[in-house]
């Protein structure tokens, strides 16, 4: 099923770039309607690559070959652990589910995401947690490995012998 091929009539781009540059740094365009960011950390070495499809063309037929060759050369250049980092949102007005999931079930190059423009401000929309932090986590954590009897676990006990209880 592909997504339907409309241009993203409704979407505020500017809006959507405003976004980027306030979370990525050395937000640029690389194609026509396709922009490049990082995510770093306190000035630090890239923790994360977006791109940032604004067009509304995608669809999943012909997706494999368009990942390939927006994201290949680059995704190669990159050894180690920036690999596993890399992001590809497909801002689109309209979509469908179906294709939506297709893609982003598709872990090659990527991590997809397929939103309007609602989704892409609520991806990063940081939430303060109104949890409370407990007191401490490792006693909690052994009372509970204490009520199922895996004492053994935080024990200085060898694993074969913990195996065997």
């Amino acid at each position: 099923m592909n997504l339907p091929r409309y241009s993203n009539k409704y979407m505020n781009q500017t809006n959507i770039l405003s976004i980027a540059r306030g979370v990525l740094s050395g937000v640029e365009p690389v194609r026509e309607n396709i922009y490049r960011g990082e995510l770093r950390i306190r000035d630090s070495a890239p923790a994360g690559i977006f791109f940032l499809d604004l067009s509304g063309t995608v669809t999943s037929e012909g997706f494999g070959e368009y990942q390939e060759n927006l994201l290949a050369d680059e995704y190669y250049s990159q050894p180690g652990r920036l690999q596993w980092n890399y992001y590809l949102f497909l801002l689109q007005d309209v979509i469908d589910n179906a294709a939506k999931d297709k893609i982003e079930r598709d872990d090659k190059y990527a991590r997809k995401y397929v939103v309007n423009e609602d989704g892409f401000k609520d991806f990063f929309k940081m939430e303060k947690s109104g949890a409370r932090l407990s007191g401490n986590i490792v006693i909690e954590w052994k009372k509970k490995l204490d009520e199922v009897g895996l004492q053994e676990v935080y024990s200085k006990v060898p694993f074969t012998t913990g195996v065997e209880n």
